[in-house]
């Protein structure tokens, strides 16, 4: 994200989530009350780091996103770094193996899975 601010991110919010859809954060001030100022955000609830991980009353947590990002940052690191021109194909591409739990040795017989061989 080039700018940080809280019109950038609610217009990003806006085009990326659903209608009616539960949002769920950290306490970043840039987060609060994105229920009553993005229409497609029905609620947003927030866990307080500084208190706790996991919020003991409602169970919230943003404990996946933040190991989906730490996991993205460790990938940046290995290559050292990812041009803005390949940072689209990037992401494609590190969702794609998440998504079919694929590991970067195993991810050529995906494709191989689905031929189906004439005796």
């Amino acid at each position: 994200m080039e700018r940080r601010d809280v019109a950038t991110l609610h217009s990003i919010v806006a085009r990326c989530v659903r209608i009616g859809t539960e949002v769920h954060s950290d306490d970043w001030a840039m987060y609060w009350q994105m229920d009553h100022h993005i229409h497609s955000v029905s609620h947003h609830k927030a866990v307080v780091h500084c208190l706790h991980f996991v919020d003991p009353v409602t169970g919230i947590h943003t404990q996946e996103v933040e190991s989906c990002w730490n996991n993205l940052k460790l990938g940046q690191k290995i290559h050292k770094g990812i041009g803005r021109e390949n940072m689209q194909f990037y992401l494609d591409e590190k969702m794609r193996r998440q998504w079919r739990a694929e590991n970067p040795q195993n991810a050529i017989m995906f494709p191989l899975r689905k031929l189906h061989y004439l005796a």
